[in-house]
């Protein structure tokens, strides 16, 4: 219900004119701290914006931020108004070219496109804003930062507080008890689990999962991966934490990997000591609810999650344009 009331009042207001009235004169310097630590400002807010992945695109056009650039992306359905726009690659492989032919004054992107990329965004001379979520509340701040130096801080706040209050609807009737949770990252055969200081890890808190990675992951501190949150477990390990639900991440095809899953969990007599797996709750979790780049599909995320853990009914109230859902795998899917 909160979910269309948001959306009903983003309609009223882009028809009101509201929405695309900046907050701060279009003189006036605009400055935020980004994902990288570095201090952002602007002579005034920006005016001609690139977003290089999806979750900065999908809130620039909501706060109305004229964009002139959007991500390349493949399997992913956009509005008429976005495709139109010149595709300039992504955070991985920006394409320069196209980038210094849109002429923006800002360019967002993920803080993991600190360094190289970063650099190589240099001669654009343009404006990097790099972005960083690794929890709900970085997501919110995330917002707040594009909405600033939009020019736009007021509606950046008010929408924040819509996808909160989204948020706590979804929460208001979790049960007490959390339910013990793996959280993989991969296929069955070569996994990583996602530690709880992850952006997937702070859905699955608020969803009501017990992260059981919490008790396990001390002993890879000095792993390549740890600050990253995904880290090797080998099966034996994963077989000692004993889940009664376990969620898979993975950016193939979801159809594809549940069918994959299902066969190797089928086969193999180690998977089938686990209770998640005799009982059918292993799914497969679409990857563009919980990539490190999430926009402002978090409530949707926690809703998807909450009814995986908690077997709950579907909503039927979720859509997605960036992707397909995930999938049941096992007994009864």
């Amino acid at each position: 219900m909160l979910r269309r009331f948001f959306w009903f009042r983003l309609l009223l207001a882009l028809s009101l004119g509201l929405v695309f009235r900046p907050t701060v004169a279009a003189d006036s310097p605009v400055s935020v701290q980004d994902g990288a630590g570095r201090h952002i400002s602007l002579a005034r807010p920006a005016e001609r914006v690139i977003a290089l992945s999806q979750g900065s695109l999908d809130i620039v056009q909501a706060l109305g931020g004229r964009l002139v650039g959007r991500p390349s992306l493949t399997g992913i359905s956009l509005p008429a108004e976005l495709q139109s726009l010149p595709a300039v690659g992504n955070a991985v492989a920006p394409n320069l070219e196209a980038i210094l032919a849109a002429r923006p004054d800002l360019v967002i992107a993920p803080a993991q496109a600190h360094g190289d990329v970063a650099q190589r965004l240099q001669v654009v001379q343009a404006t990097q804003y790099l972005s960083q979520a690794r929890s709900v509340d970085e997501v919110v701040q995330v917002i707040h930062d594009i909405g600033t130096l939009l020019g736009r801080h007021e509606q950046a706040v008010a929408l924040g507080q819509d996808l909160r209050r989204e948020l706590d609807e979804v929460r208001s009737s979790l049960p007490a008890t959390p339910q013990p949770t793996i959280f993989l990252f991969g296929t069955t055969q070569a996994f990583l689990v996602i530690a709880p200081w992850t952006y997937a890890g702070d859905l699955l808190r608020l969803a009501g999962g017990q992260n059981l990675a919490a008790g396990i992951v001390s002993a890879y501190q000095h792993d390549p991966g740890y600050e990253l949150g995904f880290l090797p477990l080998s099966l034996e390990e994963l077989l000692v934490t004993k889940p009664e639900v376990i969620c898979v991440l993975s950016h193939g095809d979801p159809q594809a990997v549940t069918a994959a899953l299902t066969a190797e969990l089928g086969s193999h007599p180690a998977w089938q000591e686990l209770s998640a797996v005799q009982r059918g709750r292993v799914h497969v979790m679409p990857a563009t609810l919980f990539s490190a780049d999430p926009g402002l599909n978090f409530p949707q995320a926690v809703r998807l999650l909450s009814e995986v853990l908690h077997e709950r009914q579907p909503s039927g109230g979720f859509s997605d344009r960036r992707g397909p859902a995930g999938g049941r795998v096992g007994p009864g899917a």
